[in-house]
């Protein structure tokens, strides 16, 4: 009977990952910042739009931040075109203003409705690359230590993500309900790889790496972990994790195992 039931589960959630187009996460980089992505699993037919209710428990929502972000910069609820010059005048923004029917109180409140889309057939101000089936999609700073949620916007699509075949995509927002969002700073002061602050990168680093992947069975280490420590964190995007360990190692290696000196 408990075969039985593991088979039963393994296939459920095996069917729950087929049946999903796109994943939805939010990731915490500390100081009240969190970062959201998308991951398409067919390559071929990715997200062409997205319109999202983002509500945080505990604290506004102050700002956002899509420099390093996919390319969805077709903001359709605030773009400002000059149809008869073929002209962008004013691009807007991704977060929706409060007042619009249908959408969160907006910037300075607990939740905001984003509308981001993608158009990549024309060449205006360098926004012409197709965006990539997976990545960044907006990074969100808060006033305080929060729960993130993110969820489709009800009056604005069916799921919260139309794809490129302009269905409506099957969406996972799993890894993106209720997701801690710390205050725990996730700068180095020194240098990256520099574990006990000495100023350097040495074998020593390496070694307590080891021993710290070890003291939690090579499991990720979250910031708002006691053992989290931000100049092992390489990726620099609030967790350390076992990528983390290969490119210190990566790094130490290329440096002949010599000690270096953070600049």
């Amino acid at each position: 009977m408990k075969t039985m039931f593991l088979l039963l589960m393994f296939l459920l959630l095996i069917n729950v990952f087929v049946c999903a187009d796109v994943n939805v996460e939010i990731v915490d980089i500390g100081d009240n910042k969190a970062e959201i992505y998308y991951y398409s699993t067919d390559p071929n037919n990715i997200p062409r739009a997205f319109t999202l209710d983002i509500v945080a428990e505990g604290a506004v929502i102050e700002n956002y931040c899509v420099d390093n972000a996919e390319p969805y910069w077709v903001y359709f609820g605030s773009i400002d075109v000059d149809t008869d010059n073929n002209t962008i005048l004013n691009f807007g923004s991704p977060v929706v203003e409060g007042s619009n029917t249908g959408s969160l109180g907006g910037l300075g409140k607990s939740g905001i409705t984003i509308e981001m889309g993608s158009l990549y057939n024309i060449q205006q101000n360098g926004y012409d690359a197709k965006p990539n089936p997976s990545g960044l999609l907006i990074t969100l700073e808060l006033s305080d230590s929060a729960f993130l949620t993110v969820s489709r916007n009800k009056q604005r699509s069916e799921t919260g993500i139309v794809l490129e075949d302009v269905s409506y995509a099957v969406v996972d927002y799993s890894l993106a309900t209720e997701i801690e969002i710390s205050g725990v700073s996730i700068i180095c002061e020194t240098c990256i790889g520099d574990l006990n602050g000495n100023g350097r990168v040495t074998f020593d680093d390496f070694l307590m790496m080891m021993a710290l992947m070890d003291s939690v069975g090579w499991n990720d280490i979250f910031s708002d972990s006691e053992l989290y420590n931000p100049c092992a964190d390489w990726s620099q995007n609030g967790r350390v994790t076992f990528d983390d360990f290969l490119q210190m190692m990566a790094f130490l290696e290329n440096n002949n195992y010599n000690d270096y000196i953070c600049p």
